[in-house]
């Protein structure tokens, strides 16, 4: 039997902070306000560790338009590896749109080398601050804001076929050289491999199906991890697909078998375990949410004592000013009072002055009348009589 049969339907391709090329930023803006990663690398071209197999630049192209072809709606990104251990539900994180192919430089083997990236803008989910482990969309933020290079991308795909390239570049698919229905067609995997310039076999893209964010590239542990017994589980399950076949076959077989070992509790105490853990952490990220709420309440109780000392000085300088204005007021009346007083006593002194006036006048013209007292008076004279007669 060939040793690439059965072929794997499912892979993760995973890709942790220390790959990524220096001049590239694995995130390259993060907006907190409108909850958007921008930049986001999502693969590089090179190994996918684990698989014994190799992306190329066909390869990311082909993931490029892909996750484009998801047009508004964007691409499923998950918070670490759900697995079939571990329920997926509650772990949808954002959607991943705008992807892009650049060429970036990274470290192989000390040299320096060009390769193909993809990047992507990802647009956090709101319902992903209620997930059932905690407000992940927070978390993954605030992470990204302060250390950027601790997020590494695990996309999820089907893959198409295998092939090897070579000198020439030209590709030779594994299925149309050595999977022929007559046996007598095909070659050897020996054979097939033998063709390959570089030693490499390449993953042909099948259907791209999501990407994670994970912390390693490993994926077993850590802040993103989904528990380490989910995760061998699923390596396994992936690694030996005729497992899987015989558990659907079998379902009943697999249970029996399950109880008589004692690995049905084992695996319900693991499953117990990673929901307290969950709920604790959980109850730890409400824990600190509530010392936070506690300090700014504080906070806010000195601030408004402080608010209401300024407001009574403020109160005191407005009943002080008001005093001031009040007295002021009293003063401009009694000055008002006075000057109408003045006023009318300089109007009374002036007609007063005018009747005098008046009466002068009469006076002087009856003694100037030709039977008047002046009558026979001339020059000096006249003029001390008539100055008499106004003073009298």
């Amino acid at each position: 039997m060939n040793k690439f049969k059965p072929l794997k339907t499912r892979f993760r391709a995973t890709f942790g902070a220390g790959e990524l090329a220096s001049s590239l930023p694995h995130i390259e803006r993060v907006d907190v306000e409108h909850e958007t990663l921008t930049g986001v690398q999502i693969t590089l071209e090179g190994e996918a560790k684990g698989h014994g197999v190799h992306l190329d630049r066909e390869f990311c192209e082909a993931v490029a338009a892909q996750g484009n072809a998801t047009g508004d709606v964007g691409l499923k990104v998950r918070y670490g590896h759900p697995s079939m251990c571990s329920d997926a539900i509650g772990t949808e994180l954002a959607r991943a749109k705008n992807f892009r192919v650049v060429d970036v430089e990274r470290t192989v083997d000390g040299q320096q080398v060009k390769c193909a990236g993809v990047l992507a803008d990802v647009y956090i989910l709101k319902s992903a601050h209620a997930a059932p482990q905690g407000d992940i969309a927070k978390h993954v933020l605030a992470v990204a804001a302060e250390d950027p290079s601790q997020f590494g991308q695990s996309i999820v795909f089907t893959f198409a076929d295998l092939v090897v390239k070579d000198k020439d570049g030209n590709r030779h698919s594994y299925k149309a050289e050595c999977c022929d229905e007559d046996e007598s067609k095909n070659k050897t995997d020996e054979q097939w491999e033998a063709q390959s310039a570089d030693g490499k076999i390449y993953v042909v893209l099948g259907k791209l199906l999501g990407s994670d964010f994970t912390d390693t590239p490993a994926a077993t542990d850590g802040i993103f991890s989904t528990g380490t017994l989910a995760e061998e589980a699923e390596q396994m399950l992936d690694e030996h697909p005729q497992i899987l076949e015989l558990l659907e076959k079998h379902p009943k077989s697999v249970m029996e078998f399950l109880a008589r070992t004692g690995l049905d509790k084992k695996l319900e105490s693991a499953r117990v375990a990673g929901l307290q853990a969950a709920k604790d952490k959980e109850i730890a990220t409400l824990k600190t949410e509530i010392a936070e709420l506690s300090t700014a309440k504080e906070t806010a109780a000195s601030d408004l004592g402080k608010s209401r000392e300024a407001l009574d000085a403020a109160n005191a300088t407005v009943k002080q000013l008001t005093a001031d204005a009040e007295k002021t007021a009293k003063e401009l009346s009694d000055t008002k009072a006075a000057f109408d007083k003045a006023t009318k006593e300089l109007s009374d002194t002036k007609a007063a002055l005018e009747k005098a006036e008046s009466r002068y006048r009469e006076q002087v013209g009856t003694a100037l009348k030709p039977n008047g007292a002046l009558a026979g008076l001339s020059g000096r004279a006249l003029a001390l009589a008539a100055l008499s007669a106004r003073n009298g």
